[in-house]
Order: C-alpha cells, then structure tokens, then sequence
C-alpha cells in the first residue's frame, strides 16, 4: 500500500505543479468560455469548439489547484485510518486510495494491481 500512496502524493504533485504554472492563483485571471475559444482575460485562444472551451475554462488553474488540495486531505486522512488498525477504517482508507489512482491508470507508473 506504501507504493500506492507514494504514487498518489507524486500525481498530486505534478497536478498542483502544472496548474501553478498555468497561473494557479485566484487572482491570475479569468477564464472564460467564448463562441470559438476561451478568453483568459489577457488573450483568447480560438479554435476550440464550444464545449472543448467549456471543458477547458472550467479546469481553471485555481479549481485544479482546489481539488488537490481536497484531495491532498482524503490521501493524508486515509494514510492516519491506515495506521489505525481498525478493520473497518482500513478496508475504507485501502477502497478510497484505490479509487483515487483510477483517474492516472494511463500514467506510466500505474500498477494494475491497482485496478
């Protein structure tokens, strides 16, 4: 389960780092879906159709770098009822670390195991 845990903290880490190079901050700008594209306040970027561009205003850096964070907090909850050596909680913490890897099944250091 270390293994598991130790590639979850990592995929947390590159998301929160490619959102703060994005312009992770609230206060970074807006982004917006247009007709053709999606404003980032500073620039559009056209050639997106409508609902790519809503897909991708939505994914604003600040919102990914959010669920991280929510995400950090379920990782570290999970890793306490790990330890805690009661069957219950170690079984749900073991079904949640599983179900949180489900999203990076195409990452290279996937395990299936983890399926």
């Amino acid at each position: 389960m270390d293994d598991l845990i130790a590639f979850l903290h990592a995929r947390l880490d590159e998301d929160e780092h490619i959102a703060r190079t994005a312009g992770g901050d609230d206060e970074c700008s807006t982004w917006t879906p247009t007709s053709d594209g999606v404003d980032f306040d500073q620039y559009e970027i056209g050639g997106f159709h409508p609902s790519t561009a809503a897909h991708v205003a939505r994914h604003h850096p600040a919102r990914v770098l959010r669920d991280v964070q929510a995400r950090q907090h379920t990782l570290v909850r999970c890793q306490k009822e790990m330890l805690s050596g009661i069957p219950r909680l170690v079984h749900f913490a073991k079904r949640t670390l599983w179900e949180m890897a489900q999203p990076y099944t195409d990452h290279p250091d996937y395990r299936q195991k983890w399926k």
